[in-house]
C-alpha cells in the first residue's frame, strides 16, 4: 500500500487550498519563526513558488499575489 500526497504548488501547509495561510506559513519561515520544514524536498517544491531553487522574499510576493489575485500557480 502506498500514501500518496499530491499538493498545489503554493499548499505551503498542505491544507489542500493555496491561501493566506499559506503566506504567513512562508512568511514565518523567511522571518525565521516558523517551523515550515525546508529539509522535506516535498514541502520545499511546494514554497518554491518561483522555481528558481531558492525559498525567498520573491516567493512570498509571488504566492501573495496569487492569493491575492485568485490566481493558479504553476
Amino acid at each position: 500500500t502506498y500514501n500518496i500526497e499530491i499538493c498545489a504548488l503554493g499548499d505551503v501547509n498542505k491544507d489542500g487550498s493555496v491561501d493566506a495561510l499559506d503566506m504567513q506559513c512562508l512568511y514565518e519561515y523567511l522571518a525565521g519563526t516558523g517551523t515550515l520544514n525546508v529539509s522535506n524536498a516535498y514541502i520545499n517544491t511546494l514554497a518554491d513558488v518561483n522555481k528558481d531553487k531558492t525559498i525567498d522574499i520573491y516567493d512570498l510576493q509571488r504566492l501573495y499575489e496569487a492569493v491575492s489575485l485568485g490566481l493558479t500557480l504553476s
